[in-house]
C-alpha cells in the first residue's frame, strides 16, 4: 500500500485583507467514499471563512478540495480513509489530502 498526496492548490491562498491568524493544524479523517465528500467540502469552506477569505476564494477552495478528494476516492483501496490535513498560517490556508491506493 502507498499513500498518494493531492493538494487543492500548489501554493497556499491568502485572503484579500491579510489579517493574521495562528498556525493551527486541523486534520479530518473520513471514509474514502464519495458519500462523505460533503464533509470535506464543508470543513474546507468553514476553515477558509475563519481565515477571512473572500466568498469567491472560499468557493474556489471548496471546489479544489472536492476535486482532490474525488480523484483520490476513485483510486482508494476499499475500506481506506481519506485524511485531509489543513495548515492555517498567517493569512494562509493549505490542504493536503492522502489515502491508501493500489
Amino acid at each position: 500500500m502507498s499513500e498518494s498526496p493531492a493538494t487543492g492548490s500548489s501554493a497556499p491562498m491568502q485572503p484579500s485583507d491579510g489579517l493574521p491568524h495562528g498556525g493551527d493544524r486541523v486534520t479530518l479523517t473520513i471514509p474514502a467514499n464519495s458519500a462523505y465528500l460533503s464533509v470535506g467540502r464543508t470543513a474546507t469552506a468553514a476553515l477558509a471563512a475563519r481565515q477571512d477569505f473572500t466568498l469567491d476564494d472560499v468557493e474556489d477552495l471548496r471546489i479544489a478540495a472536492d476535486e482532490a478528494c474525488s480523484l483520490l476516492v476513485n483510486d482508494a483501496l476499499p475500506g481506506s480513509a481519506l485524511t485531509c490535513a489543513f495548515e492555517l498560517g498567517d493569512a494562509a490556508l493549505s490542504l493536503s489530502v492522502t489515502t491508501d491506493v493500489a
